[in-house]
């Protein structure tokens, strides 16, 4: 049910709908005219869900190097929360893809991602004695770069 009157209305004094106005000591009611439609509704939480489903891939799906960003992941975007080891992970393939794109040649840096601070931190606290091989596990980390040669090394920290 739609119910309206009004008694003295000027546009700049409309407000929101279903409230009560006093203007110049004469009762107002400003209803809205249209009832939501529940099809609109039902389609925009079908988009949302299919949105919750979508998963973007950086730099292409076809990179081998690629990070898979999935809409959960987006929630570490918020504020006074922590960043998830995707979204870091994704900022560092983007930081890369630039810098290669602009320079043209090899940088005087390497990226490593956050999960290979886990694997240090194994292989240091390990009680192996033999180095060398955790060494050669490690080392396939950077295969094809020499980091001996760089001037910097970023090494993300990602721990709760």
């Amino acid at each position: 049910m739609i119910c309206c009157y009004f008694l003295r209305w000027k546009a700049s004094q409309a407000q929101s709908s279903c409230t009560l106005r006093h203007v110049n000591d004469e009762a107002v009611v400003l209803v809205d005219e249209e009832e939501p439609d529940v099809v609109e509704i039902r389609q925009q939480v079908h988009v949302v869900e299919s949105t919750m489903a979508t998963k973007i891939y950086y730099p292409s799906r076809d990179d081998p190097e690629s990070v898979e960003i999935c809409y959960s992941d987006m929630e570490s975007l918020a504020p006074e929360a922590y960043l998830s080891s995707t979204i870091m992970n994704f900022y560092i393939r983007y930081l890369q893809q630039t810098k290669s794109l602009a320079d043209g040649e090899r940088c005087a840096y390497h990226f490593f991602n956050t999960y290979f601070y886990n694997k240090l931190k194994e292989s240091v606290f390990s009680k192996q004695n033999d180095k060398e091989a955790s060494f050669v596990k490690l080392r396939r980390w950077w295969k094809g770069v020499n980091i001996f040669e760089k001037a910097y090394i970023f090494l993300p920290i990602h721990e709760k």
